[in-house]
C-alpha cells in the first residue's frame, strides 16, 4: 500500500547569487503562466502547465515554482553539521542548476520515492515542499475509533477499545477563532496590513492546534489497532435538516475540512483506514435507544424523553451515534461495506454495545 506526504524543507540562507537566481526563476514561472515570458527551464514549463489552471489565475497571487521529479535532487550533507541535506534546483541558463542547503522538518529516508515537488516563497525565505511516497503495511483493524465534529468541542472521539470513555479535543479552537474575530473587528479602518498580520497569526495558531488534535487521534487509533470513522458534515447545511443556515455558519467558522484532511493523510501514513459517515441527526438521536424524541436544554447537554437519559454529554452522544453507524458497516472480518446493511443492524449494534456498562468491541 502506497502513502504520500509532503516534507517541508527550509532553504537555508543561500548565497546572494543563488538567492537571486531562485527569485528570478520563481518570477519567470509566474510570468510564464500569465503569458509574459518564456525564459524558464523547459521541464519546469511542463510542470507549471500540469499544476496551474491558467483560466483560474489569481491576479496578485505568487504561485509556487513546480518541479518535475526528474529535474531536481536531494542528497544528504555529510561534510557539515550546519545543515542535513542539499537540494539541486533547476534554473534556466545555469547548467546543472543550483545547489542549496535545506533543513527538512523530518528525516528524508532512502525508501522515500520523490515525486513532483515545488519551491514556495515565504516572507522569511524559500521552502522546498518535497512530495514523497512510501510503502506502508495495510491495517487489519480490531477496533473502531469514532470521531464526531461538534460545535462546543472541536472533536469528540470514542473507541470500542477504551470502554467508551470520551476524548474531547480542541476545546480551545472555537475560543481562539472568536478572539481573533474580535481583534479584526477592532482593527477595522485602522489598516489592512495590521488586519493581515492578525489573520496570519490566527491561521498559524489554529493550524498548529489542528496538527496536535489530528496527531492525537491518529496515534490513538494506531495504538488500539482501530480504523477511524469520521463524521461527514456534507449535507448538514441542507434545508431539510431544519438548521441549514446555522450549520453552514458553523462549518464556515470552524476548520472541520482542514482537520479532516489532516487526520486522513496522517492516518494513511500509518496504514490506518479512514471512512466517513454522515452526521445527519447524530446530534438529536439518543445513542442508547435510538429515539429522536430528544432535546438539548443547553449546548453541551443531551436529554432523551423516551428512555429517560438525562444530563448526558451531547458531544459524547454524537460520537457514540457515529460509532454505532460504523458498526453497521462492518462485517465479521473487519472489512467495510459501502452501505449499512439495515436499520435493524444499527439497532443491534446499539443494543449490543450501547447498554450500560459499555462493552468493548471484541475482534471484528
Amino acid at each position: 500500500m502506497k502513502a504520500e506526504k509532503t516534507i517541508i524543507c527550509r532553504i537555508l540562507e543561500p548565497t546572494k547569487r543563488k538567492k537571486g537566481l531562485l527569485i528570478k526563476e520563481l518570477s519567470n514561472a509566474n510570468g510564464y503562466i500569465r503569458g509574459q515570458t518564456t525564459d524558464l527551464y523547459s521541464a519546469t514549463k511542463q510542470a507549471m502547465n500540469k499544476y496551474i489552471q491558467k483560466d483560474e489565475l489569481k491576479e496578485e497571487h505568487t504561485y509556487p515554482l513546480f518541479l518535475r521529479n526528474d529535474t531536481f535532487r536531494v542528497e544528504e550533507a555529510k561534510s557539515t553539521k550546519e545543515f542535513s541535506y542539499w537540494a539541486k534546483i533547476p534554473v534556466s541558463g545555469v547548467w546543472g542548476g543550483v545547489w542549496v542547503p535545506i533543513r527538512p522538518h523530518e528525516p528524508i529516508k532512502e525508501e522515500h520515492e520523490v515525486k513532483d515537488s515545488k519551491v514556495v516563497w515565504k516572507p522569511y525565505g524559500f521552502e522546498l515542499h518535497l512530495s514523497i511516497s512510501f510503502d506502508v503495511a495495510p491495517q487489519t483493524p480490531k477496533n473502531v475509533l469514532a470521531v464526531d465534529l461538534g460545535e462546543r468541542v472541536m472533536v469528540a472521539a470514542v473507541s470500542t477499545a477504551d470502554n467508551g470513555n470520551p476524548n474531547l479535543l480542541g476545546k480551545d479552537v472555537r475560543g481562539t477563532r472568536r478572539h481573533y474575530a474580535y481583534l479584526r473587528k477592532k482593527l477595522q479602518g485602522i489598516g489592512e496590513s495590521r488586519i493581515k498580520e492578525v489573520e496570519d497569526k490566527e491561521s498559524r495558531v489554529v493550524e498548529d492546534r489542528l496538527h496536535e488534535v489530528s496527531k492525537k487521534i491518529v496515534d490513538g487509533a494506531d495504538g488500539e489497532d482501530a480504523l477511524i470513522v469520521l463524521g461527514d458534515l456534507k449535507g448538514l447545511g441542507n434545508k431539510d435538516t431544519n438548521k441549514g443556515a446555522r450549520m453552514n455558519r458553523i462549518a464556515n467558522t470552524m476548520p472541520y475540512h482542514k482537520l479532516t484532511k489532516m487526520i486522513t493523510y496522517k492516518a494513511k501514513e500509518k496504514g490506518i483506514r479512514v471512512i466517513q459517515l454522515s452526521e445527519r441527526l447524530s446530534s438529536k438521536t439518543c445513542h442508547r435507544c435510538g429515539s429522536e424524541n430528544t432535546n438539548r436544554p443547553t449546548q453541551g447537554r443531551f436529554d432523551c424523553n423516551t428512555c429517560g437519559l438525562r444530563n448526558y454529554n451531547a458531544d459524547l452522544n454524537g460520537a457514540k451515534n457515529i460509532l454505532y453507524r460504523s458498526l453497521a458497516y462492518m462485517v465479521g472480518d473487519g472489512a467495510v461495506v459501502n452501505q449499512p446493511k439495515t436499520k435493524a443492524s444499527i439497532a443491534k449494534s446499539r443494543f449490543r454495545y450501547g447498554t450500560s456498562p459499555w462493552k468493548p468491541l471484541p475482534n471484528l
